[in-house]
């Protein structure tokens, strides 16, 4: 008997260690594939990390990853429906997404056109990320996208785990809000095989009215692990319908003055009595896509290896937007009996993106070394077409524009660190890259004509070549780290620079010279730090208020703009289980000089210019801070979170009329672990609960403003008729959360 159980208990230590190697082999190949655009360790920028842990526990809210990385500095997240959930924006150090360059697994996810990423559509990636590093300012070379003139952020998949594991996770709440979650893994199959997957489903009656939502990933995905090398195929899929609310809420409107923060001016309107009343058709974004990711890695020698990728991307889908009494010339239509009709537009998006990817890294003495080449095009379609059109004979479905677009870039790159001198160490990195942007067809926006009305025609064929050099210095020894660096990064335009113009020229690419420098002390139970920047501007995009001869507002290029600032970060672990974090951004982010198109309705123009010196960046606050208080005992953990948000300018003027006013919002979140005892195959139960917006402020994150002179209204220069809309966010909501784990 005692023999039996010795052999027993040698086989279990045996399978042990032997899963402990699996999982350690397959670890450090999953971290390969990242390495190469992630800034390491030593490396001379600012750099924050959010582990595996703090996105497991957010992905169970089913917000976007934008309200999770406000526990980071310079980060400002908002959205429209007022949960964080569907359609969300994100700015870091006042950039918008579309100046952020974000990666998955190496693989760029802006969209190549746009430059930006729809949240919408990345419903409930946290559930499946092993770890998020945002790097703010130029950062360290990547793949694909645009240049990071705010930062770059690089997202990791989960490992595959080795062994076998299953997960449910159930979330209900506030407005319906609810989410779930379930995801499975084979564990190491015959030392070589690692089938994996997982599927999210998130909904919610939002709290704007209208802003219902349904919206879904998955994902899929079979490794294969070598003595030295590892092949992944990796599928991630996203579905989403989402009520719209992009009007938001006019300061001068009914609703606003009565309190009513939920109302949607796209779904509803109040009538001269006060009465609420519906529109008969919903405005909805609806879209759906697919990213294929097949990856090798593979170790050549002790020091050296290699990484390729190739992705495939299908994208596809539109936007259903009612539009009551509107224009029929906004359409191109001519009819004798009606000038104004109810419409039903739907504008539309099918895409295909394919690219690849190989780099090579080698670590031998003092030296690591990567160099890499990318390699993307992507080829889309853009139509719009009437569905429904009230009293007018027109046959449906009516296409009133199509265009094509095509855009081909590639990148090559090498970047090396040299450890010297024992404490020190020197970082290079040079880039080049090549874009080719390529669009034609009809626009959306129509031209009067003797014969009624024709559609802008596109014919944009532009080319850039940029080259972008970057440099630091780097000290660390014992619980110090010092640090500078200087970046240059350039920025091609986006399609709307490009449609929006009309005759108009062009505008130019934009230019951006980083200068970074920091200093930071870290021990094991208190760590505190300090970054400076200044990102110095050349020919930047911004809203100058002027129009386009075709009606439509421009973002043109102003000469001089920068951003400067200091970022503090601390934090301390008072004992093992309770540890306080913290940030704040004190920036100030300026357009030297430029002219502000205003419209006059004295003028025989229709406008006026006013001339502006050094007002602040629209939507960039001096000041951002946040803190999370973490405890965490046995099985018990919880967090308390703080962010605030210091006043926002709505448009590039500097009005306190046209700004948001500075707020402060507290999130509490709980949860408990209870050990299983193999009930039924379970390993463990996680209950958990979240409260948002704790003391129920009542705060606006984001908004949109109409501004215009009239002498002889008493509208001046300094006092101006405006019109602002906003965006309100929720008050307080709670969610409960429950996990079970095999």
């Amino acid at each position: 008997m005692k023999r039996d159980f010795l052999c027993i208990l040698a086989a279990a230590t045996a399978i042990s260690a032997a899963a402990q190697t699996d999982s350690t082999r397959t670890q450090a190949l999953h971290e390969a594939v990242v390495s190469n655009v992630r800034a390491a360790t030593d490396a001379p920028f600012s750099v924050s990390e959010i582990k595996r842990d703090a996105l497991q526990r957010f992905a169970a809210s089913g917000r976007g990853l934008p309200f999770l990385m406000q526990t980071t500095p310079s980060v400002v997240a908002s959205s429209d429906n007022g949960l964080g959930i569907g359609t969300g924006y994100l700015r870091i150090r006042g950039s918008a997404d579309a100046r952020i360059n974000f990666t998955l697994d190496g693989i760029p996810l802006n969209d190549p056109e746009d430059q930006c990423i729809f949240w919408a559509n990345m419903n409930s990636y946290a559930a499946g990320l092993q770890s998020m590093q945002i790097q703010r300012g130029v950062g360290t070379s990547t793949s694909g996208g645009g240049g990071a003139f705010g930062a770059s952020v690089a997202l990791q998949s989960e490992a595959p785990s080795p062994t076998p594991c299953g997960e449910a996770t159930a979330s209900y709440g506030s407005y319906n809000t609810f989410h779930t979650t379930i995801k499975a893994s084979t564990g190491l199959l015959w030392n070589h095989l690692i089938v994996d997957g997982r599927y999210s489903l998130t909904g919610t009656d939002g709290f704007v009215r209208h802003t219902d939502s349904r919206s879904g990933s998955y994902y899929a995905g079979a490794a294969w692990y070598g003595r030295d090398f590892v092949v992944r195929y990796k599928m991630f899929g996203n579905f989403e319908k989402c009520g719209q609310s992009w009007d938001g809420t006019t300061d001068d409107s009914y609703a606003w003055r009565t309190g009513d923060r939920r109302f949607n001016s796209l779904h509803e309107y109040y009538d001269e009595e006060g009465r609420l009343h519906t529109y008969p058709f919903p405005t909805t974004d609806n879209y759906w896509h697919h990213r294929h990711i097949l990856s090798a890695v593979a170790t050549l020698s002790p020091w050296a290896t290699l990484t390729a990728s190739a992705y495939y991307v299908k994208g596809h889908g539109y936007y259903s937007n009612f539009k009551p009494d509107a224009k029929l010339s906004k359409f191109g239509i001519v009819s004798p009996d009606l000038s104004r009709t109810d419409f039903v537009r739907e504008k539309g998006l099918n895409n295909d993106v394919f690219g690849g990817l190989a780099h090579i890294t080698w670590k031998r003495g003092a030296w690591d070394i990567v160099g890499g080449a990318t390699a993307q095009n992507f080829a889309g379609n853009h139509y719009g077409r009437l569905v429904y059109a009230k009293n007018l004979a027109l046959k449906l479905p009516y296409s009133y524009y199509d265009s094509d677009a095509h855009k081909f870039e590639s990148t090559v790159f090498a970047k090396a660190t040299l450890h010297f001198a024992r404490h020190w160490s020197a970082f290079g990195d040079i880039q080049y890259r090549f874009v080719h942007y390529t669009t034609d067809g009809l626009n959306d926006v129509f031209i009067k004509t003797n014969d009624g009305y024709e559609n802008q025609r596109l014919d944009v064929d532009e080319r850039f070549n940029f080259w972008n050099p970057k440099a630091g210095l780097s000290y660390r020894e014992g619980a110090h780290h010092a640090y500078a660096s200087f970046g240059l990064t350039h920025r091609e335009p986006v399609r709307n620079n490009y449609t929006d113009q009309g005759s108009r020229p062009f505008p130019r690419h934009e230019t951006l010279r980083d200068y970074e420098a920091g200093y930071e002390y870290r021990t094991d139970l208190f760590r505190v730090g300090a970054n400076f920047f200044y990102m110095d501007y050349d020919d930047q995009l911004v809203q100058t208020g002027e129009l386009s001869d075709i009606g439509e507002a421009l973002t043109s290029n102003v000469e001089k703009s920068f951003r400067t600032g200091v970022e503090f970060t601390a934090g301390i672990d008072f004992c093992r289980f309770l540890s306080l974090e913290g940030h704040a951004t004190l920036s100030r982010n300026r357009i030297k000089d430029f002219d502000e198109v205003v419209e006059d309705w004295d003028a025989p123009t229709g406008y006026t210019t006013v001339h502006h010196n050094h007002t602040t960046l629209s939507f960039s606050p001096s000041v951002t801070a946040g803190a999370v208080l973490d405890f965490h005992l046995r099985g018990l953990h919880a967090a308390w979170q703080t962010t605030y948000v210091g006043r926002q300018y709505i448009d590039n003027s500097e009005s306190r009329a046209r700004s948001l006013d500075a707020y402060s919002v507290s999130r509490l979140t709980a949860s408990y672990t209870l050990p299983c005892k193999r009930f039924c195959g379970l390993r463990e139960t996680v209950f958990g609960v979240s409260v948002d917006n704790v003391f129920n402020k009542k705060y606006v994150a984001n908004a949109w403003t109409y501004s215009a002179l009239s002498a002889s209204s008493g509208y001046t220069a300094r006092d101006r008729y405006t019109q602002n809309g906003y965006f309100p966010m929720a008050g307080t909501t709670v969610m409960g959360t429950v996990s079970l784990r095999f």
